[in-house]
């Protein structure tokens, strides 16, 4: 033992002291503290870089969104933008937004829709910009054109947000609506349109055209464009419109999927391409409370030939004795109508064990703008005025030769 330590001092005695000593504890901490503040610092100063950078980005980036929509005939507009939020998520306030379409009505009295708020303001973080949230809750104005006049409406929204995910094409893939009281006035018949609350979800499945190439032609048609998902509570609407069984609307759920490629819709030509291509909605779940009326139902919608609804459904339906008096009352079905509607369903209808309505699951079907319960005629359904919803014929030029 005596031995190896000599041996390990004799070998020592050739090396420098400061080769061999170790810098306190304290320096060593010091040392490692500079390296991480200097460290931070720099990420900081190239994040507070980077943060700016992009926000100087994001308005170039949406006066290009302005002039792309430009291309497409809607103009956009604002009154002026801020870009805040750092160091945290990017929020982008739009003070006054406008958008209109270029698109003129018949008379070329003025545009078809325009739409202006008091402000917007869309959120995302630094790291992820396929996903935004775009806050719309204020005041709003809403202006629609149609064949038969134009209709203004005002009022506002406690809570109206868009959450939405682009794609790689920079398209959204996915977007969900959530509406908290919302309020409108017509302002020619001081009409009242409002909602409690509303979750409305879009999503895009396909094209029907970007698939792969193995695909038929066929399948494609067949295959599902868009998938959606809406729920409405105590929804209100226009005395106007003269509805059989009231103007509120307790609850409306609805799951659906868009069948065919669905066009850009300008005109009712578009729709009409939509049809002729094998189009239909597809209802996995429609759930209304209206009035006395209950129903739960799936099946399939299409347009005929005259652009009129067509399709059949399946429903568990409770109430209908009610639904049936309400439709004899407004006249949409004569007494004798009514009478054999009433015999027929109470004999096919179930008393639930609770002593509950009578509740029948039936078949229901639409052609011909005739509502039809298994071999009954139910009443006749009021077309769908397209124009009035903003989907007017196109228009054809018309040249007069100068003689």
């Amino acid at each position: 033992m005596a031995q190896t330590k000599k041996k390990l001092n004799r070998e020592n005695e050739g090396l420098h002291a400061p080769l061999t000593c170790r810098p306190p504890t304290y320096f060593r901490v010091l040392r490692n503290g500079l390296f991480l503040g200097v460290g931070a610092a720099m990420a900081m100063v190239l994040y507070t870089v980077y943060w700016f950078y992009i926000a100087t980005n994001l308005k170039t980036g949406v006066s290009n969104w302005v002039n792309e929509r430009a291309k497409q005939g809607i103009h956009a507009s604002y009154k002026k933008i801020e870009i805040s939020g750092f160091p945290g998520d990017f929020r982008v306030r739009l003070r006054q937004p406008k958008m209109r379409t270029a698109e003129l009505t018949s008379d070329t009295s003025g545009d078809r829709w325009n739409w202006s708020a008091t402000t917007a303001v869309a959120a995302m973080t630094p790291w992820n910009f396929a996903k935004f949230k775009i806050d719309l809750s204020g005041n709003h104005q809403f202006s629609l054109a149609s064949e038969t006049g134009r209709r203004n409406y005002t009022g506002s929204a406690k809570k109206m947000i868009i959450h939405a995910v682009l794609g790689s094409d920079g398209l959204p893939r996915e977007a969900t609506l959530n509406i908290e009281g919302l309020d409108l006035t017509d302002g020619r018949t001081r009409a009242k349109i409002a909602t409690k609350s509303a979750v409305i979800n879009v999503r895009h499945l396909s094209s029907g055209k970007d698939t792969d190439s193995d695909v038929s032609l066929k399948d494609k048609e067949k295959s599902p464009s868009f998938a959606a998902e809406a729920m409405f509570a105590d929804v209100r609407i226009p005395k106007y419109m003269n509805l059989p069984l009231g103007h509120r609307i307790s609850q409306l759920v609805m799951e659906l999927k868009i069948i065919g490629s669905v066009p850009e819709l300008k005109t009712l030509e578009d729709l009409q391409q939509w049809r002729d291509d094998g189009g239909t909605v597809e209802f996995d779940i429609l759930e209304i409370k209206y009035g006395p009326l209950y129903m739960r139902a799936n099946g399939t919608l299409a347009l005929d030939e005259a652009m009129q609804p067509m399709g059949a459904i399946t429903a568990k339906i409770k109430g209908f004795f009610a639904t049936i008096d309400a439709l004899r009352g407004a006249r949409l079905i004569r007494s004798s109508d009514a009478a054999m509607a009433k015999m027929v369903l109470g004999a096919l209808s179930k008393r639930s064990p609770g002593g509950g309505q009578p509740t029948i699951s039936l078949p229901l079907s639409v052609q011909n703008s005739q509502l039809q319960a298994g071999l009954v005629s139910m009443m006749k359904i009021p077309p769908i005025d397209w124009p009035a919803l903003g989907l007017a014929p196109a228009r054809r030029e018309q040249f007069k030769i100068l003689r």
